[in-house]
């Protein structure tokens, strides 16, 4: 859904920190692509909470800058309908992230299936609020769920398709060990992805340069 996305200046936040429940966070569930925590960050299956947040996130210019631009209302809905069903369909998704010290709402970060330009791919994304940008929350996040799609759910493959002009979520790919393919042609959810590149990471390659490193 979302390509890697560079954060735009960050802006003082402007909401109350909203309860824990909120977020549907639940410290007993089991380990799993839908739940996990890094050093600073909760990953958190979304709940229908997201919708209003979505919607912000989409009508916002420079946020959306470098995936495709201000959405339409109908394109918003079809965006949140997407990242919701994805995990019955899928079993992976869009996670929310969520700063552990003030459970303030990050963004989304996840890793699902689809159809690239004819290329069957296991798409990694992101999406980081402005407030939140240079705290490197999307390399952190990114690093756990490239982690747990290799190991918890066996993937053998991730892709990501950053706009080659948003050089900090270039690095954050290559940082995580992605490769460049291609440049990529054609759309997806009515967006198009003409001009962006196709990294991948394979399992191997990561276990032998990366995962050793981060260990």
């Amino acid at each position: 859904m979302f390509p890697l996305l560079d954060q735009s200046p960050a802006a003082p936040l402007s909401e109350s920190r909203p309860p824990l429940h909120f977020y549907g966070i639940c410290r007993e569930v089991k380990p799993s692509l839908e739940y996990s925590e890094t050093k600073r960050l909760i990953l958190r299956r979304p709940t229908q909470d997201l919708y209003k947040t979505l919607f912000r996130w989409l009508k916002d210019p420079e946020l959306t800058k470098y995936v495709g631009g201000v959405r339409e209302d109908d394109k918003i809905q079809l965006t949140f309908d997407h990242v919701m069903k994805s995990w019955n369909t899928a079993g992976v998704g869009k996670c929310l992230v969520i700063e552990k010290d003030t459970l303030a709402l990050v963004g989304l970060v996840g890793i699902f299936p689809l159809d690239l330009a004819g290329t069957k791919v296991n798409d990694l994304g992101y999406l980081i609020d402005s407030p939140f940008s240079g705290k490197g929350y999307a390399t952190e996040a990114s690093e756990e769920i490239v982690r747990k799609g290799f190991l918890d759910h066996g993937m053998d493959q991730i892709s990501a398709w950053p706009d080659p002009k948003n050089a900090s979520s270039v690095r954050v790919v290559e940082k995580l060990g992605f490769q460049f393919v291609k440049e990529l042609n054609g759309a997806y959810m009515g967006m198009s992805f003409s001009g962006m590149h196709l990294y991948k990471l394979s399992r191997s390659h990561w276990q032998t340069t990366v995962a050793s490193h981060q260990g």
